[in-house]
């Protein structure tokens, strides 16, 4: 766990695209023992015993009428509290792999730090898999990813390196009716931006809108969106612009038209958008 971070504080990013606050996001540790489900006390115990510090228990004095029991765990290296239930059906319709023998699991939910939401999800996800090491894993129900044990322990509990940024969020294809294409992202309004969209996708660019969407996703956690109208360089000699659309941002050209140059300059790979610090000091780990 690593120093504290104040999500109440007025320590965050400031930009057009920036949301006043991000919203909750929302993880599942799938098969948590009885410790951790049974009484809140049982699970505030543990993350205390977890952590080595000791942690701040809320019980609201009415619960809903189909939930055990809800508590806030207050910790002090979280920037906001973790809100936990216990739910029996916890994965149901998730998705998630055919083989796994529970479906019950913790509910928690918290807000990310918009400074660093990455740190926030590491911690939040080594808290998770600390707490229960038996647990099979833990589902990120805001994207669908399913963190199995395997992943936990080499890239959360392992000290090597951290996972890669697009953790916080994934990229999707979309296709309407009348054959237009779009990609957006999924994840980023809990990291504190509006979603980032493309509009008017070719189908042979999709790959290259898909990592476009992706790799401004990351750069703006370090370099907010300028305003609309204001060229963005995401790459050498690779511009794109900002405009407001439904359910978040897309990105277009000078003409506010879906920003094919720069797709085709990717798709044939004599482009390439400029990674963040973070990643770049990720890779140098690596090598």
């Amino acid at each position: 766990m690593t120093a504290p971070l104040d999500i109440l504080t007025d320590d965050r990013p400031a930009g057009p695209w920036i949301l006043d606050t991000p919203t909750v996001a929302t993880f599942v540790l799938v098969g948590a023992s009885d410790e951790l489900t049974g009484i809140p006390e049982g699970l505030a115990a543990a993350i205390a015993d977890c952590i080595g510090e000791a942690v701040n228990l809320d019980k609201p004095e009415a619960t809903p009428p189909d939930v055990p029991w809800i508590a806030a765990v207050h910790v002090p290296a979280l920037p906001a509290p973790l809100l936990c239930w216990p739910e029996a059906q916890a994965v149901q319709g998730t998705g998630l792999p055919d083989n796994l023998t529970h479906t019950h699991g913790l509910i928690v939910q918290t807000l990310l730090h918009p400074r660093d939401p990455l740190t926030c999800l590491i911690n939040v996800s080594r808290l998770l898999a600390m707490i229960d090491p038996a647990a099979p894993g833990v589902l990120d129900a805001d994207t669908g990813r399913w963190l199995d044990r395997e992943l936990l322990e080499r890239d959360f509990l392992g000290d090597t390196h951290e996972p890669p940024e697009d953790m916080l969020w994934v990229v999707e294809a979309m296709t309407s009716t009348d054959g237009a294409c779009a990609v957006a992202s999924r994840g980023l309004q809990r990291c504190g931006r509006a979603e980032l969209h493309v509009h008017g996708v070719p189908r042979e660019h999709l790959d290259a809108a898909a990592d476009l969407v992706a790799s401004v996703a990351a750069l703006s956690l370090e370099t907010p969106l300028p305003d609309a109208g204001v060229p963005a360089e995401v790459g050498p000699g690779l511009h794109v612009h900002a405009a407001a659309c439904e359910g978040g941002v897309k990105l277009v050209d000078e003409h506010q038209q879906p920003p094919l140059e720069v797709l085709q300059r990717l798709g044939e790979g004599v482009g390439g958008v400029y990674r963040t610090d973070r990643a770049a000091r990720r890779q140098r780990a690596l090598a």
